[in-house]
């Protein structure tokens, strides 16, 4: 009967081993001891057949133990926008599944072996597809390990040590401490809110330790690269949004620089050894000064609380305008007015969300005895709007009024108006606004605010910039002196002005100024009709971008 078991036992023992693939061992005599099975490349023993499963972690064949099972705990602890792990999804490739590391690199992304199945390269970006990780990345003892790219992302923490061969690496942003150490080869770039410490290596073999804090709204960064004058180190400041760099401060509490790239060594400044402590600060900047020349206009900074008398009661009120993240590039936009008369009743007031966001405090009118509120941005593609908030006659709140207009004029280049800029009620706010007669992309002209919203100085908005024109067909236009004048094939036109309505005014060729009757379709854009025919018909017109 022992005999019998004896031979059942081996005989599973036998099964077991057929099911490993391409490590199974030949077919053994049941008469004799069975074989020892083939070592695995991580040259660790094949698991007992008896033994529970849940004693020894899982490790796909031909890969090394340390590595796969350190990276399948980071990639298991990620969550993602939807709420799920990247096991369980992955942004840059669907087919991405942790029990298969030959699924973690795509192309030049992911994770690179070696024949022997050690980790070489570690490429995170895009592959993770997120701005955001949170999780700790810990890349502890990664034997051959040589260069780590991690993109922009943001983790909770990131360390890199113990990796001997490790030259070069480019980490991404941390809301906990980054710790790194790395033989100094190529470059080294580390962020983080709160801490950076670089352990590294110089070309000359001499080590240095760099430490570095940041302290308010913004990140530090360490950089290191090797040039042909020697190597070169710079601590780098990252201010948030809307945010100011104070300086770096030293351990002593002294300020030693206020550029945002603070060179410690390379060129003249020679090399850097032992170790280093620096301290980035960072503040939101104070509220701005109304401008002295003009009349009232005053610049409102986001987080930068503004005192200014909204009321027109004679007692300073607080404008504070916010801005936070809705989605990458873009901002929720809040402007919250606390009245001196009513200081336990804000008003909050929502723009929408956008970016190239500009406001200001304005006295369209001196001779209401109130501020507006000027907010101008744009959205989507490039489409731009601005909104006027006005306290209502009987204080009870505010009007909101929006119109797809861009703050600026001719000059302006990005953020509302230029640096020189002197605003007078009389002339009114200047602003652009699209049209799409004649392939111009923008028309000018100056707003002021009543009670019943925006409202145009004038009739006639003037040509930004304008393409000119060559006719392909006939085009019969009305001189200023109330002349008609049929200009030929071949004749060149510019626009000049419009009232955006109705009618187009053109520049010819001799400097006389031609008007057009100009239609639009049912949508109030497209077609564009001039003399009641659609102005493609009349030229090669391009796109309004």
């Amino acid at each position: 009967m022992k005999r019998v078991l004896s031979f059942v036992l081996i005989l599973l023992f036998a099964f077991s081993l057929s099911a490993c693939g391409e490590n199974k061992p030949a077919v053994q005599d049941p008469t004799q001891a069975p074989a020892q099975p083939t070592a695995v490349p991580t040259e660790k023993p094949a698991p007992d057949p008896t033994a529970d499963p849940t004693e020894e972690p899982f490790v796909p064949s031909g890969y090394n133990a340390h590595d796969y099972l350190a990276l399948a705990a980071f990639f298991g602890t990620v969550v993602g926008d939807n709420g799920e792990t990247v096991g369980d999804v992955c942004y840059y490739d669907s087919s991405f599944k942790v029990s298969d590391p030959e699924t973690w690199r795509t192309g030049s992304f992911g994770v690179k072996w070696d024949s022997e199945g050690y980790v070489t390269e570690i490429s995170f970006y895009p592959m993770l597809g997120s701005d955001r990780f949170p999780a700790a990345l810990e890349l502890v003892g990664f034997e051959r390990l040589e260069e780590v790219r991690l993109g922009s992302g943001v983790f909770d923490s990131v360390t890199v040590k113990d990796c001997p061969k490790l030259g070069t690496v480019y980490t991404a942003r941390a809301v906990g401490e980054v710790d790194i150490t790395a033989g100094f080869v190529g470059a080294l770039s580390a962020a983080s809110d709160k801490r950076v410490r670089c352990d590294l290596t110089g070309s000359d073999g001499e080590p240095f330790t760099l430490d570095l804090y940041s302290e308010g709204p913004g990140y530090i960064r360490a950089s290191a690269a090797i040039l042909e004058d020697g190597y070169h180190v710079t601590a780098t400041a990252v201010a948030d949004d809307y945010a100011e760099l104070l300086g770096w401060y030293d351990e002593n509490g002294e300020l030693v620089s206020t550029e945002k790239h603070f060179a410690l060594s390379g060129g003249e400044l020679g090399k850097i050894t032992g170790e280093h402590r620096y301290t980035a600060k960072f503040a939101m900047p104070s509220a701005p000064d109304p401008l002295s020349e003009g009349d009232f206009f005053c610049e409102l900074k986001p987080f930068a609380p503004a005192s200014i008398d909204i009321d027109g009661d004679g007692r300073e009120d607080t404008v504070l305008l916010s801005c936070e993240e809705y989605s990458y590039g873009e901002d929720t936009i809040t402007v919250t007015v606390t009245l001196s008369s009513r200081p336990d009743a804000p008003f909050v007031l929502d723009a929408e969300h956008g970016y190239n966001i500009f406001a200001a405090a304005v006295d369209t009118n001196t001779e209401d005895g109130r501020i507006e509120i000027i907010v101008s941005f744009e959205q989507d593609s490039n489409d731009p709007v601005t909104y006027v908030f006005r306290l209502k006659d009987d204080g009870s709140g505010f009007d909101a009024f929006a119109m797809p207009i861009e703050l600026g004029n001719g000059s302006w280049q990005y953020r509302g108006l230029p640096e020189d800029y002197v605003y007078r009620a009389s002339e009114g706010l200047p602003f652009m606004i699209r049209t799409e007669i004649l392939g111009t992309t923008y028309v000018m002209n100056h707003f002021t605010v009543t009670k019943d919203g925006i409202k145009f100085l004038s009739d006639e908005f003037t040509y930004d910039h304008v393409y000119p024109l060559t006719l392909t067909k006939e085009l019969t236009v009305t001189l200023e002196n109330g002349k008609k004048l049929t200009l030929p094939v071949g004749a060149a036109i510019a626009a000049y002005s419009t009232d955006r309505k109705s009618w187009v005014k053109v520049k010819l060729e001799d400097g006389r100024i031609g008007k057009i009757k100009v239609g639009f379709g049912e949508d109030g854009y497209f077609p564009v009709y001039l003399n009641g025919v659609i102005q493609d018909e009349y030229a090669d017109i391009p796109y309004a971008d």
